[in-house]
């Protein structure tokens, strides 16, 4: 294996700084081809082609592992990180840290994260990366208390790096633990602060969506709710991202919110999942996930045996209705694509379910009784808008409503009430 230039880390350490502090512009401190490569990682959140440019030119770097990581490539990770070289020790120990977080080995990635944090000369954003490894460790374990330790001395790095794609991850830790805490979440308008985008300003990425659809996943799941829509959104973009770990993830929850039918197992590859879906066969649950899955399970039991869940398959585009943003598997980031009031609650309507043109004329017009002969016109030119500024398809079969079969419609709703 290739030796690395031993300046190389500090290079990249500076170069991850700038990008996590706001930097646009590409400084001449690395190789182009790495610099690239974690453009890809960190800010396009393109895990694919971030391990496609690094997979011939860098093997033996630090940014390759932890693309491989990122993208659920474990027991590759691992054994190149044995075999490098020229890199320092908390280098070596974040990676190991990391690791152990995409295994689900709580406990394991704390005591190395913690190693690395007491190493000398660890730049801020890798203390910064750190810290947020045993934030969530430790929330996974149920030690709130030390998550809420973490999540304080998190604050500073999140001043320092806002362009960080860990002040999401930090504030979805610190979200989810105020949940369990039993403290009031206004996830709707912290939703709205993050997706209603102002004139001229960056839409968001689709890491940032993925990372706030786990949210109320996760804020559903808690509390007994149905959150097939959120796993087969969150599936469909970890798909997109190259993630397999999150995919796998996502694949689990599906199959969890269609009542775990276990004549019909998930086909998982990512150590995390299969570690998970082990405990929910055996019912020994040691994370935080399983215990609360199997009470969703007991709470949601109906007595009968559940069908086998149809099957996840890969969506070209992601229409988030009520703040119209379109996420695509081509595109970095959203798309605004705005429509008339009538429309966006048109949209909104039949993304909750409301299918039926009758219902959705009432809900929509505000008009009790539907009266075909009227009323279809109206119904018609609304669609034909919506399909004129989308590619939605929308489209009348039978008095019902239905769309493109290549896009998924995911409406951000929280619970009926």
């Amino acid at each position: 294996m290739s030796s690395v230039n031993p300046q190389f880390s500090q290079k990249t350490s500076r170069f991850a700084t700038m990008i996590a502090s706001g930097a646009s512009a590409l400084p001449p401190l690395i190789e182009e081809s790495i610099a690239i490569a974690i453009l890809a990682r960190q800010i396009e959140f393109d895990l694919k082609r971030s391990r496609e440019i690094l997979g011939s030119n860098a093997p033996s770097s630090i940014e390759f592992i932890r693309t491989l990581s990122s993208s659920g490539h474990i027991e590759e990770a691992e054994r190149l990180l044995k075999e490098l070289k020229n890199y320092q020790s908390w280098e070596k120990l974040e990676e190991q840290a990391r690791l152990a977080a995409f295994r689900g080995e709580w406990a394991v990635a704390i005591n190395s994260a913690n190693q690395a944090l007491q190493e000398s000369d660890v730049p801020a954003i890798s203390q910064f990366s750190l810290l947020q490894v045993i934030a969530l460790s430790a929330f996974e374990l149920g030690e709130y208390r030390m998550t809420e330790t973490c999540l304080k001395r998190a604050e500073l790095y999140s001043t320092l790096f806002p362009k960080s794609p860990l002040v999401t991850y930090l504030e979805i830790t610190r979200l989810r633990l105020q949940i369990r805490l039993g403290r009031w979440v206004d996830i709707e308008s912290r939703l709205q602060n993050q997706f209603s985008i102002p004139e001229n300003s960056q839409t968001p990425n689709r890491d940032q969506l993925l990372s706030w659809v786990r949210l109320v996943l996760d804020f559903k799941r808690f509390h007994g709710l149905d959150f097939k829509i959120e796993a087969q959104t969150a599936w469909t973009l970890s798909e997109w991202l190259g993630d397999r770990t999150y995919q796998d993830l996502a694949q689990l929850d599906y199959w969890v919110s269609c009542g775990a039918n276990r004549d019909e197992m998930p086909r998982l590859q990512s150590p995390r999942a299969l570690r998970y879906l082990e405990e929910i066969k055996c019912q020994s649950p040691e994370s935080l996930w399983s215990k609360e899955t199997l009470l969703w399970l007991k709470q949601n039991a109906s007595g009968v045996k559940p069908p086998n869940p149809s099957p996840l398959t890969p969506k070209d585009a992601i229409w988030v209705t009520p703040f119209q943003l379109r996420f695509s598997r081509e595109k970095t980031r959203a798309e605004s694509m705005p429509i008339s009031d009538r429309a966006k609650k048109c949209l909104n309507e039949y993304a909750k379910g409301e299918v039926e043109k009758e219902r959705l004329f009432q809900k929509v017009w505000g008009i009790p009784k539907y009266l075909p002969t009227l009323h279809d016109s109206a119904v018609r030119k609304t669609l034909s808008r919506i399909n004129a500024a989308t590619d939605l398809g929308l489209k009348t079969r039978q008095g019902r409503l239905t769309h493109a079969g290549e896009i998924l419609i995911y409406p951000f709703q929280i619970s009926s009430n």
